[in-house]
């Protein structure tokens, strides 16, 4: 079975990634659970940092709500760019641009010059799955909408979006659903003795200050998932 490294939230803190990074031993699935851009000071070189072990390393890389505005900005600018503002794109438009975080932004100027010269990133990022679904596990940005019949008729903008429904809705998938700082188990799949055999999963988060480690429990001790909320290794 696969065991899973994951991390979330990365918000352009290029070197809180290194970081993690170093923590991380080569071997295991490595998978971002989205928000890689936006608000941190270097969200380029995250991008090229995660491209590369995408391309390279076999990593995953899921989309996430910042990368969804990006694209909604790119794509439409003079409607969207308002928006993606408000929610700390100058930040990424300046980091992909190579400009000082401060320096003004045309938000309609500036996303021509994002597409021709960073092409190459705004295809990676068009070209992040939203969920990965696995024998065990559901990975997913936000969530699922757990009220459908088939949880994987969920809108893709749900899947990065969706905050209360999904945290209050029963988990009835027979999976365990993998999002940022959060697990959210289907109790009745981890109660049978095979479930000693899951494999193990660490989520970090990366925009933490402090690091909080716990663990969650269910059915026997060799089920257990480390979930690290934290910037540093400490």
């Amino acid at each position: 079975m696969t065991d899973y490294y994951v991390i979330g939230d990365v918000h352009g803190k290029a070197g809180m990634l290194e970081d993690l990074l170093k923590t991380w031993d080569g071997q295991t699935q490595l998978l971002f659970l989205g928000d890689l851009i936006d608000r941190g000071e270097d969200s380029r070189r995250v991008l090229e940092m995660v491209k590369d072990l995408v391309d390279n390393q076999g990593a995953i890389c899921l989309s996430g709500n910042h990368e969804y505005m990006f694209l909604t900005w790119l794509d439409d600018p003079e409607e969207s760019y308002d928006h993606y503002r408000r929610n700390g794109g100058d930040t990424t438009i300046n980091s992909i641009l190579g400009r000082p975080l401060d320096a003004p932004v045309d938000g309609v100027e500036d996303a021509k010059r994002v597409a021709t010269e960073a092409a190459d990133l705004v295809e990676f990022i068009r070209q992040m799955p939203f969920v990965v679904e696995t024998d065990k596990y559901i990975f997913v940005h936000a969530g699922i909408d757990l009220t459908l019949d088939d949880w994987r008729e969920t809108t893709d903008y749900k899947k990065v979006w969706l905050r209360k429904p999904f945290h209050e809705a029963e988990n009835h998938t027979g999976k365990i659903i993998a999002k940022k700082l959060l697990i959210k188990a289907y109790l009745p799949a981890l109660s049978t003795t095979s479930s000693c055999h899951t494999p193990s999963l660490t989520i970090l988060y990366s925009m933490k200050i402090k690091k909080q480690t716990r663990k969650l429990a269910a059915g026997c001790s060799k089920h257990s998932f480390e979930v690290a909320d934290k910037a540093d290794v400490v």
